[in-house]
């Protein structure tokens, strides 16, 4: 029988890469895991959902209390934390107490621009049996940072493209179509794109994929009210997301941070759409400039702006850099690759 294992995670709403990756975890490691998936959230007790568990309370140590005893009434044999999200230190009090081996997987928004987990990411990281990261310079950043006790493995994501409809959605736009996926807020460099977009030469479309972030969506609202050539989509299911990628000319990301290569990119490499995004850390570890995308300096609308007229004028470069793109993500971002990674992980925390 295969050890059983909480994955922890954030609210069972969130968007983005982190859950749409959790769900994908636990099918993955189903050969050698039985990954029980936990939602720790602000609420007023214990409920089933799906395949595991949503875990509520009035604040952290409430929720802590609860799941212990969920762990110990699932006779779960380790716990591993997707990402420090919600009630992090939750998971890290419940393994101490209950002598648990703890997994800590960084998911990259949560060691970005300010580490605006600091002092829970050093106790998830004190904690921590094993840590993981989606690439090397968030390696360096956590062994710099913390240090950790334990080993820090880097498993890289996949990105399969079974995972989405084959079709192309339809959009209310003319273009040619500018595409940028998101939870939209100001790190997301949502500022950067509209100052740029209205810099352009040539007329264009602007399709912004993704909700606004709640503390940002009042400012954004307005700032995005009456917009010409803006069209939002809001929340989309994952499995639709290339559909709208596919509908553009051209993917731009002119995120300020990431703490690793972002599922969003990866899936608009893929697509065989040209990708211009910002000269970060994390972005630079899937995207060479010239080769298969272009980079700019963050925070530099005017920058931005040049490449995506650069982009449009000159069509059959661009479409070489999709093409180079979309060869390397298939080759290099695999299900392989990543259950072997997992593997290694689950042995390095003595849960195999």
């Amino acid at each position: 029988m295969s050890p059983r294992v909480g994955l922890v995670q954030g609210n069972t709403t969130a968007f983005g890469g982190a859950p749409v990756n959790a769900a994908r975890h636990v099918e993955m490691v189903a050969d050698f895991v039985d990954a029980v998936p936990i939602w720790l959230e602000t609420g007023p007790d214990v409920v089933a959902h799906g395949n595991g568990w949503r875990v509520r309370g009035i604040d952290e140590r409430q929720v802590a209390d609860r799941l212990i005893a969920l762990a110990r009434g699932q006779k779960l044999q380790g716990l591993h934390l997707y990402g420090a999200f919600g009630y992090p230190l939750a998971a890290v009090a419940a393994a101490r107490f209950l002598c648990l081996p703890l997994i800590v997987s960084l998911r990259g928004s949560d060691i970005n621009l300010g580490l605006y987990g600091g002092a829970t990411m050093l106790e998830a990281a004190s904690a921590a049996t094993v840590m993981t990261v989606l690439s090397p310079f968030p390696e360096k950043l956590v062994r710099r940072l913390f240090p950790p006790h334990g080993p820090v493995i880097t498993v890289p994501i996949m990105v399969n493209e079974s995972d989405f409809s084959g079709g192309v959605a339809r959009v209310p736009l003319e273009r040619p179509i500018i595409g940028c996926v998101a939870e939209f807020r100001r790190i997301s460099g949502l500022d950067v794109l509209l100052d740029a977009f209205q810099m352009l030469r040539r007329p264009a479309s602007l399709l912004l994929v993704g909700p606004l972030n709640p503390l940002e969506a009042a400012y954004y609202s307005r700032v995005l009210h009456d917009r010409e050539r803006i069209f939002r989509t809001g929340t989309v299911p994952h499995a639709r997301v290339l559909e709208y990628v596919r509908a553009c000319d051209l993917m731009v990301f002119p995120s300020m941070a990431e703490g690793g290569l972002p599922n969003k990119i990866l899936e608009a490499m893929l697509s065989g759409v040209p990708v211009i995004a910002s000269r970060v850390h994390g972005i630079l570890e899937g995207i060479e400039n010239g080769v298969n995308g272009r980079l700019v300096e963050p925070r530099n609308p005017s920058a931005l702006a040049a490449a995506i007229e650069e982009a449009l004028k000159y069509p059959r470069m661009a479409r070489g850099w999709a093409l180079e793109a979309s060869g390397q993500v298939r080759a290099r971002y695999t299900l392989a690759a990543e259950e072997a990674a997992w593997r290694e992980v689950y042995r390095a925390g003595g849960i195999l």
